[in-house]
């Protein structure tokens, strides 16, 4: 399909693409990964080419841990991972962590080509749930582990692989439980790798590039590149307020109020540019959200909220978080898991203690729903999007599990 000189294809409806993801049935464009392995390849690792995974990894019917100590003698190997936050106060339930596997602690030579064949087993044998984005049968994979609770000191989990027969998955994991309402990876797909399925429906342009955790997008904004998501879906509605959180690298800033967004949640209808919020950076550094959460259906009337100057640079990486408090009327901005700028809505303008129980007909990541402007430039990677209000302590431990050298320790175990 082609509109206004873009290039479109269909993001959804392709197994072999990474977590179940899709591209699309028509080719793919230039420097896009066309379906298969290298779309699941966020770590640019050369050959053997990374082979995608299935859609989440998956829970089994494993046998209970024997008495021994050694969780299941079918699985030959085990690696120890440790998780530690020197700085955290506080248990934080649900805590999403990234796991880097590679050699020597990680043997990949020993582990199913795909990866079927891991399990992570915390201290009193269950199973903890995970997620592979990049399966390297080379090595330099990466994995996402759902700890059911995250507390001060160090939590140790087990690894265990080397199993060439592991049981025929039974359950598809919930890595990413409520409050998520999406998140998006884009390491080589628009897929939402949370249980709602709100993938990617359209790409306009664009490309999956090396992005803060390997792959990541990377959108044009003078040729008007996005991904569009599947209509009518419901991403905050009926919610007090929403988190959203993003890695992004923005190689030029439009130079306007509005500047450029992030992401776009539309409202109900189509018929003009309206929107429940969205998030966007401008030249001046700020970062921005117009918040409109209730029935208001002019195209005006909503709340701009703008962070103070100065947080938001060019060709810099930085992981933005934006939490809008409905209840408290406020805003509050954070860069690199702190806390920028807190600020409350203009007097006068659209507001509501929660957003309106209704569907968004458009959702659009790199532009505004209507896809006509403030589209953005750079590059940008693990999108997410929940509802309700993170605390500063948790959005503060998510920064650092992506960053901190040795919060993810992962050692040989034998």
């Amino acid at each position: 399909m082609k509109r206004a000189g873009l290039v479109c294809f269909w993001l959804v409806g392709c197994t072999s693409a990474p977590m179940g993801g899709a591209v699309g049935e028509d080719a793919a464009p230039p420097d896009l990964p066309a379906d298969g392995a290298a779309a699941a390849d966020r770590t640019a690792t050369p050959t053997p080419t990374p082979t995608p995974t299935a859609d989440a990894a998956t829970m089994t019917a494993d046998a209970p841990p024997p008495t021994s100590g050694w969780w299941n003698p079918a699985w030959k190997k085990r690696a120890r991972v440790t998780i530690t936050d020197p700085e955290l106060k506080e248990s934080l339930d649900d805590f999403q962590v990234a796991v880097k596997l590679d050699g020597p602690a990680f043997e990949a030579a020993a582990a199913k080509s795909d990866g079927a064949d891991l399990r992570f087993v915390a201290g009193d044998g269950r199973l903890l749930e995970h997620e592979i984005e990049l399966w390297n049968p080379a090595g330099g994979s990466l994995v996402w582990l759902r700890l059911p609770k995250l507390a001060p000191g160090a939590t140790t989990v087990q690894l265990y692989y080397g199993n060439p027969d592991p049981p025929v998955p039974v359950t598809t994991p919930v890595v990413w439980p409520e409050p998520y309402a999406g998140v998006w990876h884009l390491g080589g797909s628009g897929k939402d790798a949370t249980p709602h399925g709100f993938d990617g429906a359209m790409m306009a342009g664009g490309a999956f590039t090396d992005g803060r955790l390997g792959k990541g997008l990377t959108l044009d904004g003078s040729k008007h590149e996005h991904i569009t998501l599947k209509p009518d879906i419901k991403l905050v509605a009926g919610a007090p307020g929403c988190t959203f959180s993003a890695w992004i690298n923005p190689t030029k800033i439009e130079d306007s109020v509005n500047g450029m967004i992030i992401m776009t949640v539309g409202k109900w209808f189509n018929n003009n540019h309206n929107s429940y919020t969205d998030f966007n950076i401008n030249a001046s550094g700020q970062m921005i959200s117009h918040v409109d959460p209730g029935a208001n259906t002019a195209a005006s009337g909503y709340a701009r909220i703008l962070s103070d100057p100065g947080f938001v640079k060019t060709n810099e990486w930085a992981w933005v978080t934006y939490v809008i408090d409905l209840p408290a009327k406020q805003e509050r901005f954070f860069k690199n898991g702190q806390l920028v700028s807190t600020k409350p809505p203009p007097a006068g303008k659209a507001w509501a203690d929660a957003f309106i129980d209704m569907v968004s007909t458009r959702v659009v990541i790199g532009s505004e729903e209507d896809v006509v402007s403030h589209h953005y430039t750079g590059s940008m990677d693990e999108l997410r999007l929940e509802k309700g209000m993170r605390s500063p302590a948790w959005i503060a431990a998510q920064y650092r599990s992506m960053t901190a050298a040795g919060y993810v320790k992962v050692e040989a175990d034998q």
